[in-house]
């Protein structure tokens, strides 16, 4: 987390370019680090640390100039995804909403998404709403 940091406020900081190549790989090493904790985290239950994991990903991926963490199937989608999923384990249905209306705003390819906000507006009696989304997803 501390390294991800640092390596962001180097970017951010280093107006003459001095090291941003190295920072840059350096980063995404980092980001790659907070993606396996995320998942050693998930599976051990400890789903908001899952989340945390995850969003500091979010935050580098726009220091990814050559795609290293989408080439290996790192991208904001996936952990817009596994966001969800913690948030659901954690019976947090207002940050899964949150999560499934970023997947939705970034036009995420999968249509159970739109399953899946349906199911918890169902659960919070707005059939409305839930239509809404099924129709979306269509």
């Amino acid at each position: 987390d501390k390294s991800a940091e640092s390596f962001i406020n180097s970017l951010k900081t280093d107006t003459k370019n001095k090291y941003i190549e190295d920072n840059k790989k350096l980063l995404m090493n980092a980001a790659f680090a907070l993606y396996n904790n995320g998942i050693t985290a998930y599976n051990k239950k400890d789903y908001s640390r899952a989340i945390e994991c995850y969003s500091k990903i979010i935050d580098i991926i726009p220091y990814d100039d050559t795609k290293t963490l989408a080439r290996n199937n790192v991208s904001d989608g996936v952990l817009y995804i596994n966001c969800y999923y913690a948030a659901v384990e954690m019976k947090d249905m207002n940050k899964a909403k949150k999560y499934l209306d970023k997947l939705i705003n970034i036009g995420y390819n999968d249509p159970l998404i739109y399953v899946y906000m349906s199911r918890i507006l169902v659960g919070e009696k707005d059939t409305v709403a839930a239509l809404s989304y099924i129709e979306k997803g269509r």
